[in-house]
């Protein structure tokens, strides 16, 4: 896989994911500069690599879906398109990288090798809508950078590609506070049972955990709205000992297969079937026809597989 096609994939999953699945640990913009940092070692200087970049990014893969949108990534994350240091050269360079067999889940391992700071300009759509804690409106997002908005409150800000019935695509912009952002969640969350969710909402039969040992919690489709088509995507919230277990599920395919970074990248095999360890608390792999991630904080590896030992296919 070149780097363009990485960066694409990279991309898509930040697009897909970064709104709805690392909700409340990455919600904060900081994480969410961290995460587009790490990928601009795949910039190019060269202004015809740089417009073919530009040009995947604004790709959307869910073409099938009207109107689709995608919040909660970065704004500088768009912008890496633009010098990341002075000479341009790569501030990061992967030291490891798993793919599971099908080639549809990545995970990468990187370190810093270059010096200096990442900043890149503040995009015309937001002008006059982020500024630095004493007031002073934000021309430039450096790597440090937290934005508030004209009222002092730190804010987050999102970006959007999508495609309207005719083909057009169109991009958007979105500053939020938090606790903006979290009635926007709210909204997102499916409180009936994972009977009811599996039949009536989802296009799949997903994973689930029944043993009496786990408490379901809520579940989270991203159906458009007003959308009667089933979704392909599907989160499953529980809770073991007070911690919180998400499962991250899709129908695998070309179109939903993603790639991203992490720390402590590990190759394993679970009973056969081929999974990718990271950050000490994720499990991905695929199976039944869908890929799936485990995630939960403050867990070890024995705990996930035994989180992946309790999985039954919903029927």
């Amino acid at each position: 896989m070149n780097r363009e096609d990485k960066f694409s994939k990279d991309i898509d999953e930040m697009l897909k994911i970064e709104d709805f699945e690392t909700l409340e640990e990455d919600s904060e913009y900081v994480k969410d500069l961290e995460f587009a940092r790490k990928l601009s070692n795949l910039y190019s200087s060269d202004d015809e690599v740089k417009e073919e970049v530009h040009e995947k990014m604004k790709e959307n893969k869910n073409k099938k879906k009207k109107g689709f949108k995608v919040a909660a990534v970065a704004a500088v994350a768009v912008l890496l398109i633009t010098p990341m240091t002075s000479t341009g050269q790569e501030l990061y360079r992967t030291i490891k990288e798993a793919i599971l067999p099908s080639g549809r889940v990545q995970i990468i391992e990187e370190e810093r090798v270059a010096e200096g700071p990442m900043e890149m300009p503040v995009p015309e759509e937001l002008k006059g809508q982020l500024f630095d804690k004493d007031g002073n409106e934000l021309a430039v997002m450096k790597e440090d950078t937290i934005p508030y908005n004209k009222d002092g409150e730190k804010v987050s800000v999102s970006y959007g590609v999508w495609e309207d019935e005719n083909g057009v695509k169109h991009e958007e912009y979105e500053v939020f506070t938090e606790a903006e952002d979290v009635v926007k969640q709210e909204k997102l969350k499916i409180y009936e049972p994972v009977d009811k969710v599996a039949e009536e909402k989802l296009a799949f039969n997903p994973l689930v955990l029944k043993d009496k040992k786990y408490e379901y919690k809520y579940a989270m489709t991203f159906a458009e709205d007003g959308d009667n088509e089933k979704s392909e995507y599907g989160n499953f919230i529980y809770e073991k000992g007070g911690k919180e277990i998400t499962l991250y599920e899709r129908v695998s395919s070309e179109e939903s297969g993603y790639g991203t970074d992490g720390e402590n990248v590990q190759e394993v095999d679970l009973n056969g079937v081929s999974a990718i360890y990271y950050n000490n608390n994720t499990l991905d792999f695929e199976r039944d026809g869908l890929l799936v991630g485990i995630h939960c904080k403050d867990i070890g590896y024995d705990e996930l597989v035994e989180i992946y030992n309790d999985l039954e296919l919903y029927k």
